[in-house]
Parts: structure tokens; C-alpha cells; sequence
């Protein structure tokens, strides 16, 4: 497998990791890299929250 075969880049999005997920499910997970400016619901460990602003680079 190839890190980056495929990379998916958002302007604002709820959450890098939540749109791989999305994306793996539909089959387009080998390779995949999902990438954001802004995280509006980024999340870090369980039950904590990942403060994502914008400007700076968020991926999954």
C-alpha cells in the first residue's frame, strides 16, 4: 500500500478522520488521505475534543 495514492483536500470540513471513515465505507480507502484547513468537530483521544482552527493543516 501507498500513502497518498488518493488525496481528498477540504476547505472546511467536521472531521478529517469522519470523512475517511465515510470514504472507506463507499470502498476508496487503499491509500487514502484526507486533508482540511478547518476542523469544526476534529476530536482527539475519547471523549476530547481536537481544537482545529484555521490555517493550519489537519489529515487522516
Amino acid at each position: 500500500m501507498i500513502i497518498g495514492q488518493k488525496i481528498i483536500c477540504c476547505e472546511e470540513i467536521d472531521s478529517t478522520n469522519e470523512e475517511a471513515r465515510r470514504l472507506i465505507k463507499r470502498g476508496e480507502g487503499e491509500g487514502l488521505v484526507v486533508t482540511a484547513d478547518k476542523q469544526t468537530r476534529g476530536r482527539g483521544k475519547p471523549g476530547s475534543s481536537w481544537f482545529s482552527p484555521e490555517g493550519n493543516l489537519y489529515l487522516s
